[in-house]
């Protein structure tokens, strides 16, 4: 009898240990944490969509960073290798008379305008990345924890989309309507919308619903178009 597999291993970089954050995600045992030297990121493990990397900056070596070109560097290289890349900033982002406030206070306002600054994270998440908070340092490896269980369900990675059928004009318009009955999905919304109008099909028997769909789905369809408030 073959042996579960367990839960797929977190990698975080050692020069990540001085902030404490990968001893803390050890302790909360979700999975086996290795600390060892990366090339890339922060924090890799693979999940059911593929490899996730995660850059971790705290919201002043952010800024720095910004400012120097070195996370241009980093995300650019994350964004070559994995499929989920992360950059997970660290700290409250506050605005104060245009400028970025964060712990610092109102005193010593950040040179960085507000605006600025989120433009350029929409432009990194347009690129691919995917943007997400931590308040502060001691709930980091929680985050942490909670994009790990995310990551591990396909269903998370996959949300659902609104029901669109793909034709344009009338036939859309009919079809759409089509679909909203009982049992009828997208392709045989089409179908019929091409056999017959709306009036022709709303007003036929249930023999005839039963020719069009089959016994047990025509039938429900036309109990459904009987059907008194």
């Amino acid at each position: 009898m073959m042996e579960s597999i367990g839960p797929m291993p977190i990698l975080a970089d050692t020069g990540d240990e001085r902030s404490g954050v990968p001893q803390l995600l050890k302790g909360l045992n979700i999975a086996p944490v290795t600390i060892m030297r990366l090339l890339i990121g922060d924090y890799i493990w693979d999940s059911p969509f593929g490899l996730v990397i995660i850059e971790r900056k705290e919201l002043g070596n952010f800024l720095s960073s910004l400012g120097s070109g070195e996370l241009h560097r980093q995300l650019t290289k994350m964004l070559e290798v994995a499929k989920l890349p992360m950059l997970l900033i660290e700290g409250i982002m506050e605005e104060y008379k245009g400028k970025l406030d964060y712990w610092l206070g109102p005193e010593q306002l950040s040179k960085w305008d507000y605006d600025s600054v989120q433009n350029a994270l929409l432009s990194w998440q347009a690129a691919g990345i995917y943007v997400t908070f931590s308040p502060a340092t001691s709930y980091t490896h929680l985050r942490i924890a909670s994009l790990y269980a995310w990551s591990q369900k396909e269903k998370h990675l996959s949300p659902k989309r609104e029901r669109r059928i793909p034709v344009t004009g009338r036939l859309s318009q009919r079809a759409e309507v089509l679909a909203g009955l009982p049992k009828i999905g997208e392709k045989r919304a089409i179908e019929l919308a091409t056999q017959a109008s709306l009036k022709q099909l709303f007003s036929a028997s249930e023999d005839d619903w039963k020719k069009l769909l089959g016994g047990k789905t025509g039938a429900n369809v036309a109990r459904f178009i009987e059907e008194k408030p």
